[in-house]
């Protein structure tokens, strides 16, 4: 099966403009769907030429672990991690620790991502809400009573932890969380 892959990897970076390393390669298995996706982006990194080479294979090789970190949270939440809507569809993976910040490893750990609707992500990664070390919601100055009310936030919100998340949690209510206005 590597060989295969190996062959269209080669053929992909071919097509992409992309000169593939000699580097050895592990190949994630993907669905259609997310090869589609990730196909896709290839085709628009192609077409960017300010980009040089060695960033364009870097951000086709995150792209593809992108996927893999999104599979990860779907089968460890099975839902939103906040709300339980089940709607993959609509649902965003998100680091918690930020990936600016992360490490290789960090990128790709599960007990370093939630599962969110889309409202949840915004407010997340912008530092509008955090969660405490036993999974209770902290709703930040700056997020007015009416917003978070719009927004679906509550103040009673929760989500399940593992011990495992709570380092990358502390890095986010120290480093992101907006506490004062």
């Amino acid at each position: 099966e590597n060989t295969v892959l190996e062959k269209l990897y080669q053929q992909s970076c071919g097509q992409s403009g992309i000169s593939p390393s000699s580097k050895h390669r592990r190949f994630l298995s993907v669905t259609i769907s997310e090869f589609d996706i990730v196909a896709g982006d290839m085709r628009e990194l192609r077409q960017h030429g300010a980009i040089e080479e060695t960033q364009r294979e870097q951000l086709v090789m995150a792209r593809i672990g992108q996927g893999s970190f999104r599979k990860s949270l779907e089968h460890y939440w099975k839902g939103c991690s906040v709300s339980g809507c089940r709607e993959f569809l609509v649902l965003r993976a998100s680091h918690i620790k930020p990936w600016k910040a992360c490490d290789n490893l960090e990128r790709l750990d599960p007990f370093n991502g939630l599962l969110l609707a889309p409202n949840l992500d915004a407010a997340f990664d912008r530092g509008l809400i955090s969660f405490d070390g036993k999974g209770r919601i902290m709703l930040s100055e700056q997020l007015s009573a009416g917003d978070a009310a719009v927004l679906g936030i509550t103040a009673d919100m929760k989500i399940k932890l593992n011990k495992r998340h709570l380092p990358s949690l502390a890095h986010h209510r120290n480093l992101v969380f907006k506490k004062r206005g």
